[in-house]
């Protein structure tokens, strides 16, 4: 019992120094929980935490930003917990998808937003195509329209229980014919707009078995009274 009672004691006396030395408080320990792609190295450089600095000298809002920088970091929130560790949680971006552009393979996050070259042999995500420097060219915001447009339609056949995002292979983007969905053996083409109503036409196929995705077929939405539904081997892109 004395011998605990003497720990406590130490402690205390510890905790009470610490309090009234702040300038004795070094950072020994820094820690970003949350981060997965985003390396370890890499957050301690954009937050230019040293070790052995004096832990009061930390500003935690500067810390959060800087470590904002990185592309994979969303939102970043810092804390101090003495008497010697400065904690960064860390909340990652989430990829959709990824893009092909002219500079390569690019993940796509939630806001449609092309933030880092994707490792092609990891990315196990919808590839988006279509998105050409003539689209640039056309209007500077017109790729990032269509990239969100073609995350909503994907958002939208996996939540309506049609296609589940994981067996979808990719969106491609044509100026003149839409959207084409490639899911198992069959292309869904959509049109620039009004996917709802081809959404529900769709849903409407599937479950009067007129459209299976393991068949080659191609499925043209955009008629506005009827779909139009082939072989794709009849076609001569089978």
């Amino acid at each position: 019992m004395g011998s605990s009672v003497v720990s406590v004691a130490l402690g205390i006396v510890g905790a009470g120094l610490w309090v009234a030395r702040p300038d004795h408080a070094h950072v020994a320990v820094v820690e970003f929980p949350g981060a997965h792609h985003a390396s370890e190295p890499a957050l301690r450089h954009l937050s230019e935490i040293r070790y052995g600095m004096r832990i009061w000298e930390v500003d935690t809002e500067t810390v959060a930003r800087a470590v904002e920088r990185h592309p994979w970091v969303a939102s970043a929130n810092a804390e101090v917990v003495w008497p010697d560790t400065v904690r960064v949680h860390v909340a990652e971006k989430q990829p959709l998808a990824t893009v092909l552009t002219t500079n390569g393979l690019r993940y796509v996050d939630e806001a449609g937003v092309a933030f880092l070259r994707a490792d092609a042999a990891e990315a196990d995500l919808p590839v988006l195509t279509g998105v050409s420097d003539d689209l640039v060219q056309q209007h500077p915001e017109l790729p990032g329209l269509v990239i969100r447009a073609s995350l909503d339609l994907i958002d939208d056949l996996d939540t309506r229980g049609l296609v589940d995002r994981a067996r979808l292979s990719g969106v491609h983007f044509s100026s003149t014919r839409g959207f084409t969905v490639t899911v198992g053996q069959a292309r869904l083409v959509f049109g620039l707009d009004d996917h709802e109503r081809q959404t529900d036409r769709l849903a409407s196929l599937v479950r009067e078995g007129v459209v299976s995705f393991d068949r080659p077929l191609h499925v043209d939405l955009v008629p506005e009274t009827v779909a139009i539904v082939r072989d794709r081997v009849h076609l001569g892109d089978g």
